[in-house]
């Protein structure tokens, strides 16, 4: 039988992003205004999402979160940064971001521990095992099983 029960679909919302011809979606997102085609996204190694632009005849590098920002929360006032609220860079989803200043950013990203920490490369689950493995097997042969060996 066809389950009856509504899909829990989330709605995506578009909004123009000031003084660019695109919009920003509720879902992190970003598209042409007018051609609606949605733009590819470019991972940092800092985590944080790049978009790729031309702008008369310029290319432009832009991060999404800042965009989104703009779009959902109005622009940003002089010198303030786009706070994740969660930690996640790659989370642009609007409820995720909001706009402070230069401080308050710092004090949040200092609240981060363990595995929401930006720079973290391993979960709570990884340590755990890392821990009972320290027993029986070297740092060496440890660190290259969970892909943190020096480069």
């Amino acid at each position: 039988s066809m389950d009856s029960s509504p899909a829990m679909v989330t709605r995506e919302t578009w909004k123009a992003i000031p003084r660019l011809h695109c919009e920003a979606s509720s879902l992190g997102r970003i598209r042409h205004s007018r051609t609606k085609h949605v733009y590819s996204l470019a991972e940092q190694p800092t985590g944080y999402l790049r978009v790729f632009l031309r702008r008369n005849g310029k290319h432009l590098s832009l991060g999404v979160h800042r965009l989104v920002c703009e779009a959902f929360n109005g622009p940003a006032p002089d010198g303030w940064e786009c706070n994740h609220k969660n930690y996640k860079r790659g989370d642009n989803r609007p409820r995720n971001l909001a706009w402070t200043t230069p401080e308050e950013n710092k004090a949040h990203r200092r609240c981060a521990k363990g595995e929401t920490h930006p720079a973290a490369r391993l979960s709570a689950k990884s340590v755990r095992q890392i821990r009972h493995l320290l027993l029986s097997q070297n740092n060496t042969e440890i660190a290259r099983r969970f892909g943190v060996a020096r480069r």
